[in-house]
């Protein structure tokens, strides 16, 4: 969504504050969320076909205080907000990322280095990213285990050997003939283990290089034939509740 400018810091404060009111209010839950200067992200879920009402209420409420707070008048916002489905667990780790990642990927900060782009992100405060690494307490509204959800890897090897009725070191070995239980590993391993492992260290696990990683693991996201797209429900099932 496009916005005039926040600017002020106090608007910021209010949007966040106006976006945990009406999330309350409507029983929406905000998974992330990322203020920057003329525009926002916000990745949301909601049990009733009520989201339009609540992006109204947010927006019509947050623009009339702020006209009121500068003694002005008119829009704030241009155009209708955008909407996105997410029903891919995949997906949702990188959506977040995408939104958290915002405050770096501006002009300004592309010939920064890695380590002080990092430092600006940690002190950025409009956005969920200081809730989800833990140096910023998480208010009531704010929902992260959807994002966080993590299983160990070797669980996860060992529910997708099992499933294949095959053994857990033919899922980890190349060339093992398992092609298919493997890719299924990968993907899983990817989806389920990445707050315990990084990608380099997953790909070390399976003996390939990290883009032989995202490429098995992208081949599976994709693939619409039947029966994976039901092994990777069954899997998804079963690994949860582990």
């Amino acid at each position: 969504m496009q916005v005039g400018q926040f600017l002020e810091i106090g608007r910021y404060k209010r949007f966040i504050e106006k976006l945990g009111y009406f999330a309350s209010e409507f029983r929406v839950s905000v998974y992330a969320y990322c203020c920057m200067p003329n525009h926002f992200h916000l990745y949301l879920s909601t049990k009733e076909a009520n989201l339009s009402r609540f992006m109204q209420s947010l927006l019509t409420s947050f623009c009339v205080s702020s006209n009121k707070k500068r003694r002005s008048c008119g829009h704030i916002f241009q155009g209708r907000f955008k909407a996105h489905l997410v029903d891919d667990d995949l997906y949702r780790s990188r959506l977040s990322r995408y939104i958290h990642l915002n405050p770096i990927r501006i002009q300004a900060l592309r010939e920064v280095d890695l380590k002080e782009r990092h430092n600006y992100l940690r002190k950025f405060r409009w956005s969920s990213y200081p809730e989800y690494i833990g140096i910023a307490k998480k208010p009531k509204w704010l929902d992260c285990a959807p994002v966080q959800q993590s299983f160990s890897f070797d669980e996860v090897i060992k529910q997708v050997a099992k499933y294949f009725g095959v053994d857990e070191k033919s899922v980890l070995t190349r060339k093992s003939g398992h092609r298919e239980a493997r890719r299924v590993a990968m993907y899983c391993a990817s989806t389920y283990c990445r707050h315990h492992l990084s990608v380099s260290e997953m790909a070390t696990r399976f003996s390939v290089g990290a883009s032989a990683l995202a490429h098995a693991r992208d081949s599976v996201a994709t693939n619409s034939l039947p029966h994976l797209t039901q092994t990777l429900r069954n899997l998804k099932s079963i690994i949860t509740k582990t």
